[in-house]
């Protein structure tokens, strides 16, 4: 059973640096970070919770993923998969997308996670290329349907990436917003199993002032996959992850979405 309360802020101040650190519960069920200033979740707040019982061991990955999207943890009044899946904050890399798909001739695009796909839709030349997103969590899987069923060439299934692999060959598979959030065995185990599906080439978030650290599954870190244990190869092309204007202004701005031949 689910018990005693883990939880961790990653907070954005104005200058845009980030700072991290476990937070105290308060008695109106709000948090309170060390060195914070309580900036609401547009100023780039995220704050989630992991529960675990002494003793039980470590929570699975897809029971934690699924509170997470149920409890709406990430606070994001858009998208249950939070603010980094919103239509501002996407912007900018939903136009890279878009060109890297007239650019790279992609035909098969598969993105795992997903999450509720509350922007791939929007992407320029989405309706062009057979797109099949994954999430390892029941209700994304089900919202994504939901918000994309005018597009036929979309489609969605559940799939822990950690453990298997697509069974389309893509061209281009995404894996966005989601190295950061699991174990590095974990996500290592991703970036095999893109490998291991034939993908020519992978959209992969990363931090240019990344370093690689242990966490529990649904935690955060600034993740470096071009160190070890990933050492992926130097992009092809890269792009801002988060749109660094509107709302969400000097949110994350390290965070790049990074085109890899996987071919090298």
């Amino acid at each position: 059973m689910l018990r005693a309360s883990i939880s961790l802020c990653v907070l954005a101040a104005a200058s845009g640096q980030v700072n991290t650190g476990e937070c105290v519960a308060t008695s109106d069920g709000r948090s309170t970070c060390p060195g914070s200033d309580q900036t609401t979740l547009l100023q780039g707040r995220v704050h989630l919770a992991l529960e675990t019982e002494a003793g039980s061991g470590p929570p699975d990955s897809k029971a934690v993923f699924d509170g997470i999207a149920k409890s709406d943890k990430w606070g994001s009044k858009e998208s249950i998969s939070g603010p980094g899946s919103e239509l501002d904050v996407t912007a900018t890399v939903r136009e890279c997308l878009g060109r890297w798909i007239a650019k790279y001739n992609i035909k098969v695009f598969v993105d795992a996670p997903c999450g509720d796909a509350n922007w791939q839709g929007s992407i320029p030349g989405i309706d062009h290329v057979a797109y099949k997103g994954y999430d390892i969590a029941d209700l994304p899987v089900q919202r994504a349907r939901s918000k994309n069923s005018e597009h036929v060439g979309m489609a969605f299934d559940q799939l822990d990436l950690t453990k298997h692999a697509p069974t389309e060959k893509p061209d281009l598979m995404m894996v966005r917003d989601v190295i950061q959030h699991v174990p590095l065995s974990m996500g290592r185990q991703m970036l095999l199993h893109a490998k291991a599906a034939g993908a020519k080439y992978i959209a992969v978030t990363t931090f240019t002032d990344g370093k690689n650290s242990d966490i529990a599954a649904g935690s955060f870190y600034k993740n470096d996959i071009h160190a070890h244990p990933f050492s992926l190869p130097t992009p092809i092309d890269s792009c801002v992850n988060y749109a660094q204007s509107g709302p969400q202004t000097h949110w994350l701005p390290s965070d790049r979405l990074e085109l890899i031949d996987l071919s090298t």
